[in-house]
């Protein structure tokens, strides 16, 4: 660790010394010949105040040196949690942030190292979590019987790669026979990650107007084929015969709209008004066409 300052004595405050410090004066040797400037690739340094008491030094703040004794694998392993959140965490960040956890100062390139070594051990976490995905399978099937869990796999190479996942539980489908309203919310957002994808999700109304998830699948995408992979499960999990009696709400999403048109031609299909409205906005501005827009998505009798 190196020191942060530079060195001078109790005395030091005079006009003279730190005249010698800034190097205004040049120094002489024995023989009174003038002491060459000490040079750095071309860049001049200060010369030494040979008047500085060694023995009793003064140390102000100044100049702040790498340490060399903190390795990388000492910074991926400080890293390596945060980087789960943020992987686009920049090496200036993290000296900073060693900086100011530790009082260390680590060069940049170590930095660089430990960063891109805490990037390769939460890569082989993903791999791991990956190859438990059927004993995860397994323990589903145990702890709630009559869950319906499929996961779809598909060969690069030689080597079995994750492709889709598909999950309704025992539990909730009970719940959804015993006590849901015929209204189903479908919709999906981005995982992030390293391995980027798509979490769908079907959700239904119960009897207090609240949400009551249903089902939930991964996929590579939001298309219309794998959205019509996902509704044929539960449309066998829920059993959906009647469809005339249910009503589907989605998004803008285009695969949405033709996904619920193949597989369930005659149920009702509405796009949810928030989504709309966030078009809406965007050329009629105001409170008032916001309620007006509201009310109209409230009316019972059509227009």
């Amino acid at each position: 660790m190196g020191f942060r300052g530079q060195c001078s004595d109790e005395g030091g405050e005079t006009e003279e010394d730190l005249g010698s410090l800034q190097g205004s004066e040049i120094e002489e040797d024995e023989e009174g010949n003038p002491l060459q400037i000490p040079t750095w690739r071309g860049i001049k340094l200060k010369s030494w105040n040979r008047r500085v008491d060694l023995k009793n030094p003064k140390f102000v703040l100044g100049h702040v040196f790498a340490n060399n004794e903190v390795r990388d694998v000492t910074v991926a392993k400080e890293v390596q949690a945060d980087l789960l959140v943020d992987e686009d965490w920049s090496r200036k960040g993290i000296q900073n942030h060693i900086q100011k956890k530790f009082n260390l100062d680590v060069s940049v390139q170590k930095v660089s190292r430990g960063k891109n070594k805490a990037k390769r051990m939460n890569e082989g976490h993903y791999i791991d979590q990956y190859n438990k995905l059927a004993s995860y399978k397994k323990e589903l099937l145990r702890s709630n019987p009559g869950s319906t869990v499929v996961i779809k796999t598909e060969m690069v190479g030689k080597v079995r790669r994750f492709h889709r996942m598909y999950v309704c539980l025992a539990a909730c489908k009970k719940g959804w026979i015993e006590g849901c309203r015929p209204i189903i919310g479908l919709d999906g957002c981005h995982i992030k990650g390293h391995h980027p994808e798509q979490l769908l999700c079907a959700i239904r109304v119960d009897g207090n107007n609240g949400m009551f998830p249903i089902a939930y699948a991964i996929a590579e995408v939001e298309n219309t084929d794998t959205l019509r992979w996902f509704l044929e499960y539960p449309k066998w999990d829920l059993r959906i015969e009647r469809e005339s009696a249910y009503t589907f709400i989605t998004d803008k999403q285009k695969g949405l709209g033709i996904a619920i048109g193949e597989l369930l031609p005659l149920a009702e299909h509405r796009h949810c008004v928030r989504h709309m409205y966030n078009n809406f906005k965007a050329k009629h501005l105001g409170e008032g066409l916001k309620q007006l827009v509201w009310d109209a998505a409230r009316s019972s009798t059509k227009v």
